[in-house]
């Protein structure tokens, strides 16, 4: 078993976070840019989903891409598309 020093380790998931996103579902302005400072201090990217009423339909999506996952495509290498009217 190969030993990675701590330096190399730290290197590869700063890498990894860099592309890792966490949506956020905030109606209070000063609130979203408190947590968006948060997330990027951890090392992630905040994604803006809008307003709160928009979490709801984050989670029916995030429901559809785990019944996929488990019982149709059996891999995570998929997308949703949404389009909105408007």
């Amino acid at each position: 078993m190969a030993c990675m020093p701590s330096a190399v380790i730290g290197s590869r998931r700063s890498r990894i976070r860099k592309y890792m996103s966490t949506i956020t579902v905030i109606d209070d302005t000063r609130a979203k840019a408190r947590v968006a400072v948060f997330i990027e201090s951890v090392g992630l990217r905040p994604m803006d989903s809008g307003p709160l009423p928009m979490a709801r339909k984050l989670e029916r999506v995030c429901l559809l891409s785990l019944g996929l996952l488990a019982h149709v495509v059996k891999h995570t290498n998929f997308s949703i598309g949404v389009s909105l009217p408007g």
